[in-house]
């Protein structure tokens, strides 16, 4: 497994993290699945607040007993970014994973009603009380994160989670990688294998095919390879099942070529993207309380299972 900085900080990350947005319901499955990776490598797992797994997933951890703890990333809901609801947050999630600091704290939306400066001073007095290592975002724009930089006193802003894969690569193109490249902050690329949309593309799931084959690799790996090749970049792909697992870190045993990456850039760009993710990007900026409803949504889904 490669290991990269995280953003400004001196810790390292694996390259390929868990993600847990509707990890499996079956703890037991869960389980096996997550140590099988923790023990080939995989030294994060990320989650949030909104994802309401949090208690599962400390159990989790408790009971796998594993010799490495991982590092712990997790997300506070865009409705709790006022400062007060943030302390709350946070030490509501202390408890429910069952850790004493979280590694990576990170603000999961921008709330276009709550003045950002609030939450970055909450954000920074929970790494004074050492309840959390570092500090994150997700989901921000270029102007979102210089803004948020702006109101920084004593800590950096380490990372950035943003939808990137083959199937949606805008960041390449908007700026906003280069800009983080330059800061020193890490993208974390959730969704990394296109939510499975890699296969509705033929063009570029047949290219990736190809590609593939020359590396005795799979599409799925060549495009996670994609953007893992990207020394800046982390990706947290959520992985169902063992035999999964070993797909995903199957992407550590082969190097991709800078003119194969180059070729799947100009087939990634071709891509016509819908406009829906963009229209809906803007909806959830504009009012954090959208966050409540998918909690209650997540909380009744894991009831049910």
């Amino acid at each position: 497994m490669k290991y990269k900085i995280l953003g400004g900080s001196n810790t390292k990350f694996s390259e390929i993290g868990l993600g847990t947005w509707k990890f499996n319901p079956n703890l037991e499955e869960a389980s096996k699945t997550a140590k099988y990776m923790f023990e080939n490598g995989v030294n994060f797992l990320d989650t949030a607040e909104m994802y309401q797994n949090e208690s599962r997933l400390g159990i989790m951890l408790k009971e796998m007993k594993i010799e490495d703890e991982p590092f712990i990333a997790t997300k506070v809901s865009p409705n709790n970014l006022h400062y007060n609801d943030i302390i709350r947050s946070c030490n509501e999630s202390l408890s429910k994973l069952g850790v004493k600091q979280i590694t990576l704290y990170q603000i999961h939306w921008p709330n276009h009603r709550i003045n950002i400066r609030e939450t970055i001073n909450a954000m920074e007095h929970l790494v004074e009380e050492g309840k959390i290592r570092y500090i994150g975002v997700s989901n921000f724009d270029q102007k979102e994160l210089e803004e948020a930089l702006s109101y920084l006193k004593s800590y950096k802003i380490v990372s950035n989670q943003v939808e990137y894969s083959v199937a949606f690569n805008e960041i390449e193109n908007s700026g906003l990688m280069d800009f983080c490249n330059k800061n020193k902050i890490s993208i974390i690329a959730y969704s990394p294998i296109g939510r499975g949309m890699v296969e509705n593309y033929k063009y570029l799931y047949n290219e990736l095919h190809e590609i593939g084959i020359k590396y005795n690799a799979t599409a799925l790996q060549v495009a996670l390879k994609y953007i893992i090749s990207n020394k800046n970049v982390i990706a947290i792909p959520k992985v169902s099942s063992i035999e999964h697992a070993k797909e995903i870190l199957g992407t550590e045993k082969f190097d991709i070529s800078k003119s194969d990456i180059n070729r799947i850039k100009d087939i990634a760009d071709k891509i016509k993207k819908p406009l829906a993710g963009k229209i809906l990007n803007k909806i959830l900026k504009a009012n954090g309380c959208w966050s409540g409803i998918m909690e209650r949504h997540e909380r009744l889904r894991m009831e049910r299972d």
